[in-house]
């Protein structure tokens, strides 16, 4: 658990929107300096900068957070939001650790907060059991289950697996929920505690507009969603201002995207293709091991077991109960941690 005096102080005093991170009224210290040929890059910097601001106050003024959290996965987009919002408002970076990913890209977010000094703090999506009652609220019964009866595993991930088969195409949104949706209410749970029941909890993403991410349920820079508030304060600017901003304040590259061509932070398989289990080998030999060690179990289970493959459509015995994929509650339509998954195939069901 995160230690709220450290985490959660009076929004008050961690606001203050007359300063920013060194405590200087109106100025932005920069680690790097501009391309001296691009005499308009220092102005399209600020306004970056400034559009950003206008944002996260806007949010902030209306809303009154309790706390701020960055959603840091690690990535290129991610590492700048992240940056931003805990130099110039005191966020606390947060990672969502899947537990089925590459773990140099975790390791990469860790030594980023590190190096800059952001106050870090990780979250894993661990094995909880099987359920006690299902989503009509009568009790669960293991019978209904593919396999007859629950297959434990030691992550929620596995668990998934053991029981249902590996993920593929079309179940994005339940690994969301259950890899990362319930982590992000875990911070929120955990930062209203001694607070109002209306109190509201803001968390900051590098979200950027375009197609995916209204599919991903975005339509506008700031989102309430119960008492989250999702904040995207760099929701206008383009992949290039992103570049732009990184090479200013010299924030590193995850050496992992420039070998797999994404971060892997999550590897759940349901946007990816079995092509990358190649690229990934090149980078952590081991997790493309456990991956097929996953599919392995799940062959011996009778259950889909090939990984980022949509299972071929089986005949349902009618002892199965239709309702087993809704034990874990309705399918979430907004999935604001997965954007970077939607925009780069397209789809985000």
């Amino acid at each position: 658990m995160v230690d709220n005096a450290n985490v959660y102080r009076v929004a008050g005093e961690r606001f203050d929107m007359s300063k920013d991170a060194t405590g200087n009224s109106g100025t932005t210290h920069r680690y790097l300096p501009f391309d001296p040929w691009d005499d308009g890059a220092e102005e399209r910097m600020e306004n970056m900068l400034n559009a950003g601001r206008k944002i996260m106050r806007e949010a902030i003024e209306k809303y009154k957070p309790v706390a701020i959290f960055a959603g840091f996965s690690g990535g290129n987009d991610s590492v700048v939001v992240t940056h931003f919002a805990c130099t110039e408002f005191g966020a606390t970076a947060i990672h969502a650790n899947t537990l089925i990913g590459i773990e140099k890209s975790r390791q990469h977010a860790r030594d980023t907060a590190d190096r800059f000094g952001w106050q870090f703090d990780e979250k894993k999506s661990e094995a909880t059991g099987p359920p006690k009652r299902r989503r009509d609220g009568s009790k669960f019964d293991p019978s209904i289950l593919p396999t007859g009866k629950w297959q434990d595993g030691d992550t929620k991930y596995e668990e998934f697996c053991f029981n249902f088969g590996m993920p593929g195409p079309g179940q994005h949104p339940r690994m969301y929920q259950i890899l990362k949706e319930r982590v992000f209410e875990a911070y929120r749970r955990e930062a209203k505690q001694g607070h109002s029941k209306t109190a509201t909890v803001m968390f900051v993403s590098g979200v950027r507009h375009d197609e995916s991410t209204i599919r991903a349920g975005y339509k506008s820079a700031i989102k309430k969603v119960g008492s989250s508030i999702w904040v995207q304060p760099f929701y206008w600017q383009t992949k290039v201002d992103f570049a732009m901003y990184r090479g200013e304040f010299g924030l590193p590259r995850n050496p992992v995207t420039d070998v797999v061509g994404i971060s892997g932070e999550c590897l759940c398989g349901t946007m990816g293709t079995r092509d990358e289990l190649d690229a990934i080998a090149k980078v952590e030999p081991e997790t493309t091991a456990y991956i097929h060690g996953l599919e392995e179990k799940c062959e011996s289970l009778g259950l889909p077991c090939r990984w980022a493959t949509r299972p071929e459509p089986k005949r349902k015995k009618p002892d199965v109960d239709p309702a087993q994929l809704s034990l874990f509650g309705d399918e979430p339509t907004f999935q604001p941690a997965c954007v970077g998954c939607i925009r780069r195939n397209g789809r985000g069901r």
